[in-house]
């Protein structure tokens, strides 16, 4: 607060050294950000190898020709500073100030951080490198956007059909062949793969293809209250024909599957074939200066459950943090999750929308295995932009099946406050929302299903 705003009125720069690892002939080296804000043109020895732009997008660039193997490496970020920062505005007793501001029109960024009724403007506005910044190493081929699904024959959970997706790139000039070796908790699996020169092949594994993926007594994922929030180990990895492992990845899931019902008006939700009632209130930030890491998310959600709530509303999606997911897993707490735009009259909506899709994408496919993520909601209050809704709308049912993941309203007045629906193709996902009742609000109507994408 005693630090002025002109700080910040300029672009910044990061720059370190590191010693880079060796890597055997062959392989890959990637360097990876988890998270900017707002943009990022990044440079390794000198050489640009990317651009990151939006605050919750990330970044992965090959660096295999850069990078300097067992010597000194030299990297650095220009951040770009919001083109809207809007104007410092400093709460007191009397007058908390106005919500939001211009900072809307660079969304997707932290537009919470210009300052609401419950938060001072902070002063930058949060720009910088905010998540991890790491190397990686690979073969020729990777493995891209894995994703688990399981559907129930409900009323009977006493077995389950799992359902991998994972998109397989082969980042050589010749063919690769080789074996898709996958492992959830204590089942293995495999399936052998051909990939042409420099291809990229979705490999798709179910039941009807790969037996083993039909649990017979699964321990199921609940949400707080109803049960324990089982997660399975999921370990994936690629093996070239020389039984190299050319990638991997490791990550957990859950067995679980919601339903809807609008039956008389009324919103009614089920997890695995039983009723569940959203109880929980707002998160605008984990904390204003993204200091929070996996103990003090497991901590704060911790508290949220103990409070016998069983739902966060990630309000206007200022939490990107993959720690806050896992952290929603463990404790069996539901997560509504919203995207950057905070109601029409808080601020402009963004002015660049294929920024606005990109973040939307990559953050669903970022974050869709996470069995606490009930629904994505279009925006805080009103509607989104009808440009938005158009476009999403042809994306998401192909990330987002509807056993795993709602469909989302366009706001959160039109989920919860028993408004009338106004827009009949504002909804952008294909199933039945999961709003979370609020104290001043009950869950009276939801959007009819011609509302909802085909």
């Amino acid at each position: 607060m005693y630090i002025s705003d002109s700080f910040f009125y300029a672009d910044f720069w990061y720059r370190n050294e590191f010693t880079a690892p060796t890597f055997a002939p062959g392989q890959r080296a990637w360097l990876n950000f988890d998270g900017v804000n707002w943009k990022a043109d990044v440079f390794l020895n000198g050489e640009k190898v990317g651009r990151i732009e939006g605050g919750f997008i990330r970044g992965r660039f090959d660096v295999t020709g850069q990078l300097l193997p067992g010597r000194k490496n030299a990297l650095a970020v220009r951040i770009e500073k919001d083109d809207t920062p809007g104007s410092a505005k400093q709460k007191t007793f009397e007058n908390p100030g106005k919500n939001g501001g211009a900072l809307g029109i660079d969304n997707p960024t932290y537009h919470a951080s210009i300052g609401w009724d419950w938060i001072p403007t902070i002063r930058g506005r949060d720009i910088g490198i905010w998540g991890g910044v790491y190397l990686s190493s690979s073969g020729p081929v990777t493995l891209e956007e894995p994703f688990v699904s399981a559907t129930l024959p409900l009323p009977d959970t006493t077995r389950a059909d799992v359902s991998l997706e994972v998109k397989l790139v082969n980042h050589s000039a010749q063919p690769v062949v080789g074996t898709l070796r996958g492992r959830l908790g204590d089942l293995e699996f495999e399936e052998r793969v051909s990939l042409d020169a420099s291809a990229t092949r979705k490999v798709t594994l179910d039941p009807s293809n790969t037996p083993a993926l039909r649990l017979s007594s699964p321990k199921l994922w609940w949400p707080a209250g109803y049960g324990e929030p089982h997660l399975y180990a999921m370990e994936l990895s690629f093996l070239t024909q020389d039984q190299k492992v050319s990638d991997a990845r490791t990550f957990q899931v859950g067995v679980r599957q919601m339903s809807y019902s609008e039956e008389g008006g009324a919103l009614r939700i089920w997890i695995n074939g039983r009723r569940f009632v959203p109880r929980g209130g707002n998160w605008g930030f984990g904390e204003s200066m993204l200091r929070f890491r996996r103990r003090e998310y497991d901590a704060a959600v911790r508290y949220h459950r103990e409070m016998n709530f069983t739902m966060i509303r990630n309000w206007v999606g200022q939490v990107g943090d993959e720690e806050f997911f896992a952290a929603c897993d463990r404790h069996g707490v539901m997560v509504w999750q919203e995207f950057w735009l905070a109601n029409p009259w808080d601020g402009p909506d963004p002015k660049d929308d294929d920024l606005f899709l990109r973040n939307v994408l990559d953050s669903v496919l970022r974050f869709r295995n996470h069995p606490s993520i009930a629904l994505y909601c279009g925006r805080n209050e009103g509607t989104p932009p009808s440009r938005w809704t158009t476009a999403s709308a042809k994306c998401f049912p192909r990330i987002t099946p509807a056993s795993t993941t709602s469909p989302i309203p366009p706001s959160a007045w039109w989920a919860a406050a028993g408004l009338t629906w106004p827009c009949p193709s504002a909804s952008i996902s294909p199933a039945a929302s999961t709003p979370s009742c609020t104290a001043k609000w009950a869950c009276r109507t939801f959007p009819p299903s011609r509302a909802c994408a085909p």
